[in-house]
């Protein structure tokens, strides 16, 4: 590459399709993709979306990311622990490892204040091969936390993490990350505000939710309310951090529970935005149409496909010379069938 942006690989709890595909939310969230689109554009920035279908459904967001970054479909947790403990010791060909080859920096950042020792996490590091796994515990937060987890406001954690990865590394940067406060049962939830600082303050934690006590009103108000929070906090992450040699790429991980259905299918919106007209184009090639809300429902993409597909791009517009962009492999690497060199 000769050019070699950051790049922010953002996977957003819960956001699913059915945001689309269910009265009681498409209003709202189309208005929403509207307000923040202008807010987007007006200030320089190139935004494509497309819908991709997801391995999973309602929840194993592990799948997901996975499955991205190594373009590979891995739809069940068997399957996910088998690649695991295989993939300990060398690296399996993927997103992160195609972008350290060209020198770039691989962090994963997980808010989770999980109960896993650190020979856990010690194998999650390894098999997605990150150069850098930033944890809770290392983020010196003091204030409250809210819903699953609980963890810390998304929009702390983003902002936070930023600010310490540029300070710690001169090479470009893989930051990957998924959003937490997004996750069901989508409350307690905290509050946007204008200066991220702020939040890291000692405070009361608010009361948890028992989600059987919630009828399904109160969830779908929940869980449009949590996906407002998140693509409000992401614009503002985006406009905060951002600069012309970013590119930012949002993906939801599944369908959430609770308020869609299995027959609302298996898709997520991908949204990539940058400061370069000339690689919002280049998306167009592969289902991706401009602005932040799509018209036609059917996915376009499959998670599995995206590695290919990005790197292709990416070689594409900022390779060095003639240097052959890899082939797009919609489906993924798929086992038992030849690669194309």
């Amino acid at each position: 590459l000769e050019r070699k942006p950051d790049i922010y690989l953002i996977f957003v709890e819960s956001y699913g399709s059915v945001l689309y595909k269910r009265s009681h939310f498409r209003p709202a969230y189309t208005a929403l993709l509207s307000e923040l689109e202008t807010t987007l554009t007006e200030s320089g920035w190139h935004v494509v979306t497309a819908l991709s279908e997801s391995p999973t459904w309602g929840g194993g967001s592990w799948l997901s990311y996975t499955s991205t970054i190594l373009g590979m479909r891995i739809d069940n947790h068997p399957q996910y622990l088998e690649l695991r403990n295989r993939y300990q010791l060398g690296k399996y060909p993927s997103l992160g490892k195609s972008l350290q080859d060209q020198g770039y920096h691989f962090a994963w950042v997980s808010s989770l204040d999980e109960n896993l020792s650190d020979l856990a996490w010690a194998k999650y590091t390894r098999f997605l091969g990150v150069d850098e796994l930033i944890r809770n515990e290392q983020m010196g937060y003091v204030g409250p936390r809210y819903g699953w987890g609980p963890a810390p406001p998304d929009q702390w954690v983003l902002h936070w993490a930023h600010d310490y990865l540029q300070a710690e590394t001169d090479k470009p940067l893989l930051f990957f990350t998924i959003t937490q406060n997004s996750h069901y049962p989508w409350a307690p939830h905290p509050a946007l505000v204008e200066d991220w600082r702020t939040l890291n303050q000692p405070g009361e934690e608010p009361a948890p939710v028992d989600p059987e006590t919630l009828d399904l009103d109160t969830r779908r108000r929940y869980y449009l309310n949590a996906i407002d929070y998140q693509l409000r906090m992401l614009t503002q992450l985006i406009q905060d951090v951002g600069d012309d040699n970013s590119i930012f790429i949002l993906i939801g991980d599944h369908q959430p529970p609770a308020v869609s259905r299995r027959d609302d299918g298996w898709s997520t919106p991908v949204h990539i935005i940058s400061r370069d007209a000339t690689l919002a184009d280049a998306l167009g090639a592969y289902g991706f149409t401009p602005g932040l809300a799509v018209t036609d429902l059917e996915p376009k993409l499959r998670h599995e496909g995206f590695y290919s597909l990005f790197m292709r791009v990416l070689l594409g517009q900022y390779g060095a010379g003639q240097v052959a962009a890899p082939d797009y492999l919609p489906r993924g690497v798929v086992p038992g069938q030849p690669v194309p060199n």
